[in-house]
């Protein structure tokens, strides 16, 4: 099954039955299951529920994203809907996905050496730095801090629209839930005690009188 998010429902199904979606090509059973799927709608947002009777390839299916994404749609296929006497799972990574920030650059903001590691942090999303040198180079920075920053930090951190929804709808399906992150578990743990969480897994700090060394353990 496809769920197509959008904001224009009808224009969406149209252009992919004419052949728009990126050169895929539908077989005719494929066609009258879009031309016939249900669309669901919320507030500016609707949803198609294209019951598609094979699992698209990744490359067909980067092809769709790329194509729509420039109609401000997006796509993402699954095996079924949640139904709550059926086991589900799902995990998120938390920074810049639940969250709008990078949890280890607003720690440095808040001590006052932003630039310095979130030019590190730069480094790593560019692929000049392993995630192990990464942390441990940004924890350098931050060495010392006391630790109850996070207990300042978190409640300036702010959900991407839609989460707490999501989270609320999971819950109520019975579906279990995992948040993982390259951060700490300081954060996690406060963010898993107000949603419900039901796992997390992030770096654990050492810290020496409450304050910061800049090695770390590794959750497992």
């Amino acid at each position: 099954m496809l769920l197509v998010l959008t904001e224009k429902p009808e224009e969406i199904r149209k252009e992919i039955l004419l052949g728009m979606g990126g050169g895929i090509s539908l077989k005719p059973e494929e066609i009258f299951l879009l031309s016939s799927s249900k669309i669901r709608n919320r507030g500016f947002w609707s949803c198609i529920e294209w019951k598609i009777p094979r699992i698209l390839e990744r490359s067909e299916l980067l092809q769709l994203r790329e194509t729509f994404a420039k109609k401000n749609t997006d796509l993402i296929q699954v095996n079924r809907l949640l139904d709550p006497k059926k086991k589900s799972f799902f995990s998120f990574d938390m920074d810049s996905t639940l969250i709008r920030q990078e949890v280890i650059d607003e720690l440095a903001r808040l001590a006052g050496v932003y630039e310095e590691v979130a030019s590190v942090t730069k480094e790593a999303m560019e692929g000049n730095l392993d995630f192990h040198e990464a942390l441990k180079k940004r924890c350098i920075y931050l060495k010392g801090l006391s630790s109850s920053i996070f207990t300042e930090l978190y409640p300036k951190l702010e959900l991407n629209t839609g989460v707490e929804r999501l989270l609320k709808i999971l819950k109520e399906n019975n579906t279990r839930t995992a948040v993982f992150s390259g951060g700490f578990t300081d954060i996690l743990e406060m963010f898993q005690k107000q949603y419900g969480i039901d796992e997390v897994y992030a770096n654990i700090l050492k810290k020496k009188m409450e304050s910061f060394l800049e090695t770390f353990l590794e959750k497992s």
